[in-house]
């Protein structure tokens, strides 16, 4: 009798822990990650008076297709920098931590739309975010990225960049602006790129001469700050701020 209990007994904990197991198991293929985030790197240099672009790739590793929400966390911001990032079809504003689009990121499928922007205002400093994606079912499911942004002044003096690229006149501006240029040297890819505070491009204006001054109608803009950069190939030389301020009709 007793012999038979025993023999009942451990064929319990067999069946128990074979329950264990299997549930265990399960919580880790749950809890399994379905995404990495990666960038070209994860320490960006610049200058001070250009902004500082991390682009970041996503990928869905899973076997299901997944809605994508991406957010960002700054760790620390340099005094007087601000940062913007941008996830699917829109960009978002310094004050926005969380997108408010959703992406449809299929199995396998990589995904190129999220950049992370440094806007340093002339402001030296190191800056630090964290970039996150997540699933929109299931927030657990996350990949992650910190990315640091040092801005220091080691690059093009002053006196130089004035040279290159004066500031614009008038500024503020109502109906155009005005800088001279000197692109001598440069490929002859060399344009003006205009960027609204977001980071998105407004305007992209190519330099038909080497040196002069150049001439950006800003009537059709909306009011505000604007961020003008001299171009050489893709890599921006000087940027120079300016207002947009229309002035009102009599």
């Amino acid at each position: 009798m007793l012999f038979l209990q025993l023999r009942k007994l451990n064929m319990m904990i067999k069946k128990l822990l074979s329950f264990f197991a299997i549930t265990i198991f399960a919580a880790g293929i749950a809890s399994a990650q379905s995404f990495t985030i990666t960038s070209a790197q994860t320490t960006y240099t610049g200058d001070p008076a250009s902004a500082i672009d991390a682009y970041m790739q996503v990928v869905n590793t899973s076997s299901t297709m997944k809605y994508v929400i991406a957010k960002r966390q700054i760790v620390t911001l340099a005094s007087g920098q601000f940062n913007n990032f941008c996830w699917g079809p829109s960009c978002y504003g310094p004050g926005t931590d969380v997108a408010t689009d959703t992406v449809l990121l299929g199995a396998g499928v990589t995904d190129n739309s999220f950049k992370g922007t440094i806007s340093p205002y002339n402001n030296v400093g190191v800056s630090i975010v964290e970039y996150t994606v997540y699933d929109l079912n299931n927030p657990n499911d996350k990949a992650s990225i910190t990315i640091t942004y040092d801005v220091n002044s080691t690059g093009i003096n002053e006196s130089v960049k004035a040279k290159i690229f004066s500031q614009g006149y008038p500024n503020p501006a109502d109906r155009a602006v005005a800088f001279r240029f000197d692109a001598v040297g440069m490929s002859f890819d060399a344009k003006l790129v205009v960027r609204n505070i977001l980071g998105s491009i407004v305007k992209e204006q190519p330099l038909t001469e080497r040196s002069g001054v150049v001439v950006i109608p800003t009537w059709a803009f909306d009011a505000g700050f604007y961020f003008v950069s001299l171009v050489d190939g893709n890599k921006p030389i000087v940027t120079r701020k300016i207002v947009v301020a229309h002035k009102r009709a009599n």
